[in-house]
């Protein structure tokens, strides 16, 4: 490997071995287990907190899993932000690949790329 990489001369410990294969929403669940009130996302001038990115996480999780979608990916159009970050954890919660698309799209590119992507 190329040893000139930025990441390969980072100041910050590498991560304990039990931790690399951890789940996204494993990581998040024990983040917010240790710091609930520690800030998780700041943005448009407001903190979130991650009790509050864990619990929008998983009640985003539950709606995906009750909606009754076939298998395979789903569509989330959400704009940046609390929203956006919270559905990465939600779908890989819920086991399913997503598309985030910008809801500023217009529609019928939203709708193609809805359709390409099988969602």
């Amino acid at each position: 490997m190329n040893k000139e990489l930025y990441w390969q001369n980072s100041t910050y410990s590498p991560p304990e071995i039990n931790t690399i294969y951890q789940t996204l929403p494993g990581a998040l669940a024990e983040i917010a287990l240790k710091w609930p009130d520690s800030p998780a996302v700041i943005t448009e001038g407001k903190m979130y907190t991650f009790r509050r990115l864990a619990c929008r996480a998983a009640g985003l999780a539950e709606e995906i899993n009750e909606a009754g979608f076939p298998p395979g990916p789903v569509a989330l159009i959400q704009k940046a932000g609390l929203d956006a970050i919270a559905a990465w954890f939600a779908c890989s919660l819920a086991g399913r690949p997503f598309l985030l698309p910008e809801p500023d799209y217009p529609t019928a590119r939203l709708i193609d790329l809805i359709k390409s992507t099988g969602c």
